[in-house]
């Protein structure tokens, strides 16, 4: 082979070679765009599905939530032109609708889009367990780690981690008979992780009647991929504690 037949050995193959990287590139960057244009789409449709949510939080909340409150203050009213007679079925009236009322509002927030990143979550179990502790004797201690990220979270973990703790909180209330609860919350190596021990009479995950709210407490963690222990509190006590790595990094 010549010289000249070696060069165009060469500048053949230097131009297929070229001609390769050159369609490579082309088509990297359409892909890179086409990514682009559906992330473009998906956050479109994203925003019309919370625009939708947020007006159905906004309608319950406006009519059957305060429809809701207003058939407490009859039932209330009626109960005191009565003479404030105890019956058991006034009771079980008062407390159906207290109950309801409660649903309606977790549905209400669940749906909130503006509430779905993951220190108005923690703010939110918070003051639900400061709520729902002022009505008994028990002190409520809290802490919460300064480096919680205000990372978004969607709608389905977030009721999710409600559910968990709000089962959880109440359990220790009926059972335990504790006179301290103390709440921890923190966030490490991307995971959300939430204590609540009591100074109660303690319990036996094997000897206890499981009923439905240790199951669907077992069955939530495992739709969130997480961890869920109960383990005992010496001297006394137990401590209930769930763990979940947050995946989206999306930051609200």
């Amino acid at each position: 082979m010549n010289e000249f037949d070696y060069a165009d050995s060469f500048t053949h193959k230097f131009i297929q070679t070229f001609s390769q990287y050159v369609l490579l590139f082309f088509l990297l960057r359409f892909l890179y765009y086409a990514y682009l244009e559906r992330q473009f789409w998906r956050k479109e449709n994203e925003d019309k599905l919370d625009l939708v949510k947020s007006k159905i939080a906004y309608g319950m909340h406006q009519d059957i939530g305060n429809d809701l409150n207003a058939l407490q203050f009859k039932i209330t009213n009626w109960h005191s032109k009565n003479g404030n007679i105890a019956s058991p079925e006034y009771d079980q009236l008062q407390n159906s609708t207290k109950q309801i009322i409660t649903k309606v509002n977790d549905i209400v927030w669940s749906l909130k889009t503006e509430k779905t990143n993951l220190p108005a979550i923690i703010d939110y179990l918070v003051n639900y367990a400061e709520d729902i502790l002022g009505t008994t004797k028990m002190a409520f201690n809290y802490k919460v780690t300064s480096n919680i990220p205000k990372l978004k979270i969607d709608i389905e973990t977030k009721k999710h981690i409600y559910l968990l703790f709000k089962e959880a909180l109440n359990n220790a209330i009926k059972h335990a008979k504790a006179s301290e609860i103390n709440v921890e919350i923190s966030y490490i190596k991307r995971k959300l992780k939430i204590s609540i021990a009591d100074n109660g009479n303690g319990f036996n995950l094997n000897e206890i009647n499981r009923g439905n709210g240790i199951d669907n407490m077992q069955n939530r963690i495992k739709k969130l991929n997480g961890n869920l222990y109960f383990l005992p509190k010496l001297p006394n006590g137990s401590i209930v504690q769930f763990e979940l790595k947050i995946q989206n990094n999306i930051f609200a």
